[in-house]
């Protein structure tokens, strides 16, 4: 284990990104002066995987921004940043293992309450990862945004308390978000996305796909040439639905808006969206062989042409 190093200013990053590049693990501290809980204080820590075929990597903290990026290293690196009081951050844990291919990472705080916890103060941990591109990953943080770009294989994503943004990202995925955004740009495979409250918008090629916004809007855009491999389920409590659909895509749709209209740019079915304007829409084209169910129970319904 290499010894703390002290850094102060704004000299803290370039200190940590030299000694990173010498060592396997480094922390860096940085205190600004101060007293009690008001004390600010940074700590910065890192560990190294080597990997052999696709790895499993599991990323917890208990309050902090995950974020995950690929490379094509066989190498899994997890940088970690605690930030807060200086008893807070002192306080926390981390745990880093690696057995039998699946490596984790956990950053925890001590079960502490009422004064004591006034007292050490408020500390998070962020996570900066980067992974094989070919990777399983889980990722949850208590509080704090998640973000991934370019990973493919069982993606399970979930925060109590912030936003879900995925780019590039292939195979079998899961968001979960208490309240937040949650967006997966230029996705494919399953997808398996919901907010407490929250827009939440997909986009890709996508096989089977299952949303739901307890409150908020939801956008599925599909692109040419996606062949659905089961049905699908898009719904909302509150908000509006709008599905984007290829001409070249055929699967029986059943949409339901109860305080709303289902409306559109296209036909489908021999329907008009553009004048058609009523509460349900049920259109089963030859062909066909999955469904899927939309439904907002307050707000419209549209379907768009990509």
């Amino acid at each position: 284990m290499e010894s703390i190093v002290v850094v102060r200013g704004s000299s803290i990053r370039n200190a940590l990104r030299d000694r990173i590049a010498r060592t396997g693990v480094v922390v860096v501290l940085a205190a600004v002066a101060g007293c009690g809980p008001s004390l600010e204080h940074s700590a910065y820590e890192e560990r190294r995987f080597e990997t052999v075929g696709v790895p499993k990597v599991t990323l917890t903290t208990f309050g902090g921004d995950v974020e995950i990026r690929g490379w094509s290293r066989s190498e899994v690196v997890v940088e970690i940043e605690k930030r807060g009081a200086a008893a807070a951050v002192g306080a926390l844990s981390l745990t880093a293992t690696q057995r039998d291919g699946t490596i984790a990472v956990d950053v925890s705080r001590p079960a502490t309450s009422g004064w004591r916890r006034w007292f050490n103060g408020a500390a998070s941990a962020d996570l900066v990862v980067a992974i094989p591109y070919e990777s399983d990953v889980e990722a949850h943080t208590g509080q704090g945004a998640i973000t991934i770009e370019r990973a493919a294989g069982r993606i399970d994503l979930r925060t109590e308390d912030g936003g879900i943004r995925g780019t590039e990202v292939r195979g079998d995925i899961r968001a979960r978000s208490g309240g937040g955004i949650v967006r997966l740009d230029r996705a494919s495979g399953r997808v398996d996305a919901a907010t407490g409250e929250g827009e939440i918008s997909v986009a890709g090629a996508l096989d089977v796909v299952e949303v739901h916004a307890a409150r908020g809007p939801v956008t599925v855009e599909v692109e040419a040439g996606t062949r659905l491999q089961g049905d699908w389920t898009i719904t909302t409590g509150a908000g509006q639905i709008t599905v984007r659909l290829p001409d070249d895509l055929r699967a029986e749709i059943e949409a339901t808006a109860p305080r709303g209209s289902i409306v559109g740019d296209r036909a489908l079915g021999g329907i008009d969206l553009r004048t058609f304007g009523r509460h349900r829409l049920h259109v089963t084209p030859p062909g066909a062989e999955h469904m899927i169910q939309v439904r907002s129970a307050e707000g419209d319904i549209r379907f768009t042409v990509p």
